[in-house]
């Protein structure tokens, strides 16, 4: 089962009212089993719901339930379809969220069907063990929310990471390239002693593409820190065409611009590439990528100023926005408000 479909079945049970038939509670059981067999989704979320709020719900589900004590007589149809839905949920318990034997757990070997469901612990008890369980091993879920960005306003009011947005998407219209480029220890070294990161990073790939296309060509990045405090860019350039030819002189440009990385620096996912290129598709989920972790990221470099467009992309931007925006304030004539009829003399 995926993460998703774990955490969807969560949310539509938040909607539902949970009733003293203990068979309610079988597909409980089987969400225990697939959250026991996935810890890696403390590192996951869906929407705005994370493992916390999976915890409290839980936790809300227990007190909802009746007592041992009050709960209702039980009528034989009631005890029989309680018998098979015990029998489907002792499968699917796993070993960490089952109780000990000493609290009614049968061994296959010793015990009887029937005396199985006779010593059972009740809903009560068992939907306790699951809470108490994952709040003693797991830890809540830090959900990471996209900065906020405003592109309608004028250009001169737009801040740098809306600014950064817009470029990406100018890029995506003419099939830009998407890139990541990691650094060598020596320079990010350097990088971070400038003062000024993305001024120092920017004159460095000015200067190779220069040396490698005769000119510069337009591009934008936006610097990024790992979790283990590892500093790398993603970013967006135009090449004049793309062919095999172009993009191998691109790939030996940004490996100049980032310095001889060594591939034992790197470990896990990207191992030993110092240089991704790939088709910039869509420009605005782009930039949110590169933006996941940009509070971190404003943090270790004590600013705000963690990204660069190029003057020749700046500028082509900066004139499709106020061709757009002067479109779509200018550029209609409501039909709700016709103009109105000029009066006769």
């Amino acid at each position: 089962m995926q993460y998703s479909r774990i955490i969807e079945q969560f949310i539509q049970k938040k909607s539902e009212r949970i009733k003293k038939d203990r068979a309610e509670f079988s597909d409980l059981y089987a969400l225990a089993s697939e959250l026991n067999k996935t810890p890696d989704l403390r590192q996951k979320t869906y929407g705005d719901c994370g493992l916390e709020e999976l915890l409290q719900e839980l936790e809300a589900m227990v007190a909802a339930l009746p007592d041992d004590d009050d709960a209702e007589p039980e009528t034989v149809q009631q005890v029989s379809a309680h018998n098979a839905t015990q029998a489907h949920t002792a499968q699917a318990i796993p070993e960490s969220f089952a109780p000990s034997s000493e609290e009614g757990v049968v061994d296959e070997d010793t015990q009887q069907p029937s005396k199985l469901y006779s010593e059972s612990p009740s809903p009560l008890a068992t939907l306790q063990q699951i809470v108490e369980t994952i709040r003693k091993h797991w830890k809540p879920v830090a959900i990471r929310k996209p900065r906020p960005v405003e592109t309608f306003g004028a250009w001169e009011d737009l801040d740098s990471f809306a600014r950064l947005h817009l470029s990406f998407r100018n890029a995506e219209r003419q099939e830009g390239i998407a890139f990541s480029l990691n650094f060598s220890r020596r320079k990010a070294d350097q990088l971070l002693a400038s003062g000024d990161p993305a001024r120092a990073l920017s004159r460095s790939i000015n200067r190779s593409l220069k040396q490698e296309f005769g000119y510069i060509l337009e591009y934008a990045f936006v610097f990024e820190f790992t979790p283990d405090k590892r500093i790398h860019v993603h970013g967006c350039i135009v090449l004049p065409a793309i062919d095999e030819e172009r993009l191998a002189r691109l790939r030996a440009c940004l490996k100049r611009s980032g310095g001889k990385a060594l591939a034992g620096r790197y470990s896990g996912y990207g191992r030993g590439r110092q240089v991704d290129l790939k088709e910039l598709y869509n420009g605005a989920r782009w930039h949110s990528y590169s933006l996941k972790d940009w509070q971190r990221t404003v943090e270790l470099l004590s600013t705000e100023k963690i990204s660069f467009i190029s003057q020749s992309l700046r500028r082509d931007t900066e004139a499709r926005h106020r061709a757009e925006r002067a479109k779509m304030t200018h550029g209609r004539v409501s039909r709700a408000s016709p103009a109105p009829t000029p009066t006769l003399h």
